[in-house]
């Protein structure tokens, strides 16, 4: 038996599923601050209820939107120094960034080196006193993470690694992110997404301690993964190495359990929680992805991001009045044009006036008083006017109607899948004139069962010199790659597919140069 929890933003979700894929039990509890307590809480609750002892657990899949939560609150983030080596640069780092969030990027510093395309030194080697001074200036910033950004290193990375290497040597307690590692070709996305990687390190590793010693208390002794992405598992020590490649995992074990529930393996999928409403595309029974690179809070990454649109409200989202004008939320206008909706602004001044409640309650509002939806909600609905709850919906469906349209591919209409605690109200009133409308059994538990159901994967971005050898044999060689750190994370190897597999000519260089993006999954054999 399988174990998934899901930790999203209002509620801490958990299912347990068979090897064969039933459903064999299911418990809901509120987010916590703390994380922890909730996670507690819904895991009790499901063994109790479900009547199945821990030992019969034999993995635990964990998807969350705790690191994104961090980011976005600027609580809990590691406190972090920037090495670039490279010839000296002018280009300011942080650019676009938030300042609650670059705030935590201490200083930064640049060591002569790095390459230029053509692999030629842009600047003389690293020389041992500017190594020291490096060192001695960590020491004493007592900055926790370190991240280690060279000119071209997806290319290069001996310097990244020689650098690495002497830092752990000195400093063994300092977290180091290589940008080799976790981003490919664009220097400054690069750099973005190695600096996000290393400011999530401690919370990170505070989250695996801390879930161990819950796990063990529990009496769960089986081994449990985080997943990514893509929707699928990361091994407790590349979580620790790599927190930027969880953090959207959240939407993404949406899009995976919604293909899983309705067996629909290409589709749009509406995700409503409780503060926020998420919109995906799945093919192929997988999440597609940003093809180039993506935005995180507005940031600029290298980090393969999942294709969704975010509309900042929920079920739960607080509706006011401000002099007239209704708003659900603090940033997002019901009136005006539905584009504004999608890419929300942000209110001015104060609200005046307090409208009858939540998002919720303005849907249950427009529907007959003997709906089951109605009863089952078992609440007062406060003094909402009808013209003011039939625009709050208006628009809500406005809004998801236009994102809908924008995921559509220009071939065919896709069934929409909705799923999430909200989407209930969305099935009375979004009505879909294009395709198939489906809400599937388990809806409301739809991202920890695609937690529970994740495969092994991996993603390999690598960049080749075909000098001694041709395309094909190198495009081997990265299959190979792939094939082997499945087989190392626990894959069954029949199991194993390739699900995405790029070819991208680099014209510029001189000599023949390709870069293989290559995504492939297997079964983890448990």
């Amino acid at each position: 038996m399988r174990m998934g929890i899901d930790v999203g933003s209002t509620y801490t979700d958990a299912v347990i599923i068979s090897q064969s894929g039933r459903l064999l039990g299911q418990a809901k509890s509120r987010t916590t601050a703390d994380i922890l307590s909730g996670i507690r809480t819904v895991i009790g609750q499901l063994l109790v209820e479900s009547g199945i002892e821990p030992q019969q657990v034999k993995g635990i899949f964990i998807g969350t939107t705790h690191l994104l939560n961090v980011l976005s609150h600027g609580k809990g983030i590691t406190d972090t120094a920037l090495v670039r080596i490279c010839s000296p640069s002018k280009i300011h780092y942080g650019l676009g960034w938030p300042p609650a969030l670059l705030k935590h990027v201490k200083w930064m510093e640049q060591i002569p080196g790095g390459f230029d395309f053509t692999g030629r030194k842009l600047s003389r080697e690293s020389e041992r006193p500017e190594l020291d001074r490096l060192i001695r200036r960590l020491a004493e910033s007592e900055v926790g993470a370190v991240a280690i950004v060279g000119t071209f290193a997806p290319l290069y990375e001996e310097e990244e690694q020689r650098m690495a290497a002497l830092l752990r040597e000195a400093l063994p307690k300092l977290s180091i992110s290589l940008s080799h590692q976790i981003g490919s070709v664009g220097f400054l996305e690069r750099e973005n997404a190695t600096l996000i990687n290393a400011m999530l390190s401690r919370v990170m590793g505070e989250s695996i301690q801390q879930l161990s010693g819950l796990f063990g208390e529990k009496q769960l002794h089986c081994p449990y993964w985080f997943t990514q992405n893509d929707g699928s598992i990361l091994s407790l020590d590349r979580a620790a190495a790599f927190p930027g490649f969880a953090v959207a995992s959240g939407i993404a074990n949406s899009l995976r359990g919604s293909a899983y529930l309705t067996g629909i393996p290409d589709c749009v999928v509406v995700d409503m929680g409780g503060s926020k409403t998420e919109v995906g595309l799945i093919i192929g029974g997988e999440p597609q992805e940003h093809i180039k690179s993506a935005r995180l809070l507005g940031i600029r990454v290298n980090l393969r991001l999942p294709k969704v649109v975010t509309l900042p409200f929920g079920g739960e989202s607080p509706v006011y009045i401000r002099d007239g004008e209704i708003t659900v939320g603090h940033d997002w206008p019901v009136s005006g044009s539905e584009t504004n909706l999608a890419h929300p602004g942000h209110l001015k001044g104060e609200l005046t006036e307090a409208a009858a409640g939540s998002l919720t309650e303005a849907f249950l509002r427009r529907l007959p008083e003997e709906h089951p939806l109605r009863k089952e909600y078992g609440k007062p609905l406060g003094h909402w006017r009808e013209e003011d709850a039939e625009q709050v919906v208006r628009r809500t469906i406005a809004a998801l109607r236009e994102t809908i349209e924008q995921l559509q591919t220009a071939r065919d209409k896709l069934p929409v899948v909705l799923v999430g605690g909200g989407s209930a109200l969305l099935k009375e009133k979004l009505f879909y004139k294009y395709g198939e409308l489906v809400q599937p059994p388990a809806f409301q538990l739809c991202t920890a069962v695609g937690a529970c159901v994740a495969p092994v994967g991996v993603q390999l971005d690598r960049i080749c010199w075909l000098q001694n050898e041709t395309k094909e044999a190198a495009l081997q060689k990265v299959k190979q790659e792939a094939i082997q750190q499945l087989l190392q994370g626990g894959a069954r190897e029949d199991s194993i597919s390739f699900v995405q597999m790029e070819e991208i000519p680099f014209d510029y260089y001189s000599g023949e140069v390709i870069r293989f993006r290559i995504r492939a999954v297997g079964q983890l054999e448990l």
